[in-house]
């Protein structure tokens, strides 16, 4: 039986998550798969080897310490695309959800409202029952967020007459059925927005899949520090996800050496391959997963060396069988996407708003970095056990570029002026698919002079400052789909 000999670009997959429990991965599903631009940039984890600082009385080599595991960076490029149907989710949703701390569904209730509502998670209908409140829209808001936390896999919180709705940790994708309107309810765009109580972003934490067609990265304990947004005059506009790679485990096509037994699905039961293909541990949690003949397994210890581990059987729904030696075993990934394509948005759409006036940019660049680090420096831990956050604090804000038009020429004293406002970022048209970044409390810094392919410009720095409200300022970012 041919093996794939080469990974092949085209069928580098990735798939995020969010996590559970920290510390333990739990499986994307085919719900869960990003459509990247380009390529991503995913090492693998592993530990660090440094040479012995222990002084000898000849020059011989030194011997390398093995040293535990730290996490790895990654960049995630995806175009600014959006969905085109009501109460859908966009692709990069848990991305930007577990780097904001919050994201959900922004439901305005009016003071007919009483419900039930439909919704979908991860595929299976569910019903958020109908309330009881009869007060005012403010009240039925409160009440729907009541029900919705009463409903398991949800969790919403109110604001006014506006309920947010999301997921708990590791429930998968949400949409809402807008088939049949609900009187007195109007679906919202998606809005992400700074969440610091009761949990912050260092315990929501993603686990992600690498796959690049003859192999496997299966990472936990992910978390997204900086999210980029870059628009451009030339260009297709993107959002850029980057943060760090918990500890990876792996698995890579093989064959099997020898026919592998009856099993039952839930003791493990020995197995040996044709190559040393299964990265597991450090710990009873960091396992891998493979595929014989249609049925998964996962991978609970491996020996590289004598290529002979356990594996569990009849994962995900598949059935248990025995298979014969020289089998092909190929990693376990989660079926194709079966969501269309979203809506990219047009270079030509949107617009740059400061304090009501619309600017004509040649391009801006926006970041939210959360300055999250890890912590590696615990004693008798093999990885990483979570993160922290240093007395930095959040970096909000990017750079924009124009043209020296007359026009332009007005903001270059904001930073002088040590003037505030309010600015927004729209990426698409006023109605239909369309990404918008508000920064309630907008402010310039020092404008810098240049040329670009023969014409002046101008550089703004700038950064979104606190709006007052607690864990909700600096910006916010929604997605709508009318």
């Amino acid at each position: 039986m041919a093996l794939t000999d080469y990974a092949q670009k085209r069928q580098e997959r990735v798939f995020a998550r969010s996590q559970a429990v920290v510390g333990k991965f739990t499986m994307p599903t085919a719900r869960d798969a990003i459509k990247i631009r380009g390529g991503a940039t995913m090492p693998a984890t592993g530990s660090d080897f440094v040479p012995s600082e222990e002084v000898r009385d000849t020059p011989d080599t030194d011997q390398f310490l093995k040293r535990k595991k730290p996490p790895a960076a990654f960049t995630l490029t995806t175009y600014a695309k959006v969905p085109t149907t009501p109460g859908v989710p966009p692709q990069w949703h848990e991305l930007a959800k577990q780097s904001y701390g919050s994201g959900g569904f922004a439901l305005t209730v009016g003071a007919t409202f009483v419900g039930p509502v439909a919704v979908i998670l991860d595929g299976v209908p569910v019903t958020i029952p109908a309330i009881t409140d009869t007060g005012t829209a403010t009240q039925r808001a409160a009440a729907l967020a009541t029900a919705v936390n009463g409903v398991t896999g949800l969790d919403a919180t109110s604001a006014g007459a506006v309920c947010y709705l999301g997921t708990d940790l590791g429930a998968g994708e949400l949409r809402i059925d807008t088939t049949t309107p609900v009187t007195g309810l109007t679906v919202g765009p998606v809005t992400y927005r700074f969440q610091t109580t009761p949990v912050d972003i260092v315990e929501r934490l993603l686990t992600m899949i690498h796959y690049t067609d003859n192999a496997a990265d299966y990472y936990r304990d992910c978390l997204v520090n900086n999210v980029a947004v870059r628009a451009e005059g030339t260009n297709e506009a993107s959002l850029v996800f980057s943060g760090f790679l918990g500890n990876s485990t792996s698995a890579s096509q093989t064959l099997l050496a020898g026919a592998l037994g009856a099993h039952d699905g839930v003791t493990p039961v020995a197995f040996a391959v044709t190559d040393p293909a299964f990265q597991v541990g450090p710990t009873v949690d960091d396992v891998s997963w493979m595929v014989v003949d249609g049925e998964a397994f996962k991978v609970v210890d491996f020996d590289p060396n004598a290529m002979t581990g356990h594996a569990i059987g009849a994962q995900f729904g598949t059935t248990a069988a025995t298979h014969a030696s020289g089998a092909e075993v190929r990693p376990w990934i989660p079926g194709p996407d079966p969501d269309a394509n979203d809506h990219i948005i047009g270079l030509t759409i949107g617009a740059l708003t400061i304090d009501g006036t619309a600017y004509r940019i040649i391009n801006t660049e926006t970041r939210k970095d959360e300055r999250v680090v890890a912590r590696i420096d615990e004693a008798f831990e093999a990885a990483l056990t979570g993160y922290k956050r240093t007395l930095d604090p959040r970096d909000v804000g990017g750079t924009i570029l124009a043209y020296q038009r007359r026009a332009i020429l007005g903001l270059t004293t904001w930073s002088e002026r040590e003037k505030a406002g309010h600015a927004v970022l729209r990426l698409g048209n006023t109605t239909g698919p369309r990404l918008e970044l508000d920064y309630p409390l907008f402010r310039l810094g020092r404008v810098d002079k240049g040329e670009q392919a023969g014409e002046f410009t101008r550089s703004f720095p700038f950064q979104g400052l606190a709006s007052g409200t607690p864990g909700n300022d600096g910006v916010s970012m929604t997605v709508s789909a009318v």
